[in-house]
């Protein structure tokens, strides 16, 4: 992923690693909920810490947010124009997540979870 670079409308000549980690670090920005109300942030506090099989919501969005786009390396395709694309790589990467599941400690029903994150990203 470090060695490759995708040329879209959502991609300026982005690295695919450096992608990933740029949505990562919004995803911790967000989680912070800043402009929420106290009582706002408990609430979301209270359902992201729920969990799912072995892991929190958070945890499971977390995981789901590394592997997004797992599967862009292989799918991406290169136009003469200089743009590109990763057909199907939703799908691809979704299919994937089981492949990570004991890396992340996964069980079945966080592996659900984060293949649909990963699948409707």
């Amino acid at each position: 992923m470090k060695n490759v670079t995708e040329n879209s409308l959502w991609h300026d000549n982005q690295i695919i690693l450096d992608h990933v980690i740029a949505v990562f670090e919004g995803l911790e920005h967000l989680l912070l909920f800043e402009k929420l109300s106290n009582s706002r942030k408990l609430s979301l506090n209270n359902y992201l810490s729920e969990k799912i099989g072995r892991l929190t919501r958070k945890e499971i969005l977390i995981v789901g947010t590394l592997l997004h786009d797992i599967s862009k390396i292989d799918t991406l395709i290169k136009k003469t124009d200089g743009t590109s694309f990763c057909p199907g790589h939703e799908l691809i990467s979704a299919g994937r997540v089981k492949n990570y599941s004991a890396r992340f400690n996964l069980d079945k029903n966080d592996e659900e979870h984060v293949e649909r994150i990963v699948r409707y990203h």
